[in-house]
Formats: C-alpha cells, sequence, structure tokens
C-alpha cells in the first residue's frame, strides 16, 4: 500500500472538510460522490455511497472514525440517451 504524504486538491476539497464534520461529532454520509481513481495508469471516475460515524470510548472521546463504504453505479442523471425527436 502506497501512503501519499502531501496535501493535494482532493484532500483539501474533499477528505479533510469531512473528517474535520466527523470530528466534530456529526454523521455525514454521501450518495454517488464521485472520485477520480487510477487504474492501469488511467483516471477513470468511479462513485461510491459512504458514511462517516465518529467511534467514542467510555469517556465520551472521539477515538477513531468509522468507515463505510459502497461502489455504485454512475448516478441516472449523468447518462444521456439519444432520442430522435420528430
Amino acid at each position: 500500500m502506497r501512503t501519499v504524504a502531501r496535501r493535494t486538491p482532493f484532500w483539501e476539497n474533499k477528505v479533510k472538510p469531512a473528517l474535520d464534520e466527523v470530528l466534530k461529532g456529526k454523521t455525514m454520509s454521501m450518495a454517488n460522490d464521485r472520485f477520480d481513481v487510477l487504474r492501469d495508469g488511467y483516471v477513470e471516475e468511479a462513485y461510491y455511497t459512504y458514511s462517516l460515524s465518529p467511534v467514542y470510548n467510555c469517556r465520551k472521546e472521539i477515538i477513531a472514525i468509522y468507515d463505510t463504504v459502497r461502489p455504485t453505479m454512475m448516478p441516472s442523471f449523468l447518462v444521456a440517451f439519444k432520442q430522435d425527436v420528430s
């Protein structure tokens, strides 16, 4: 597994704001959220539904973040069909 140590627009715009909310004690979720992923040397669109929740210890301190992720299909509003309108 490779770790990226530098800050990227992906980190600043998507990951950090979500983690900041969860670290305040809020649960957040997104449906059909687009991610550009690198697969076999090419960037391709991928869509995921995910939820982030704080995990508390007995002193009600946040000790972890629970993350559930499910890959989804491209949202239907992005799929275009050509229709012959006469």
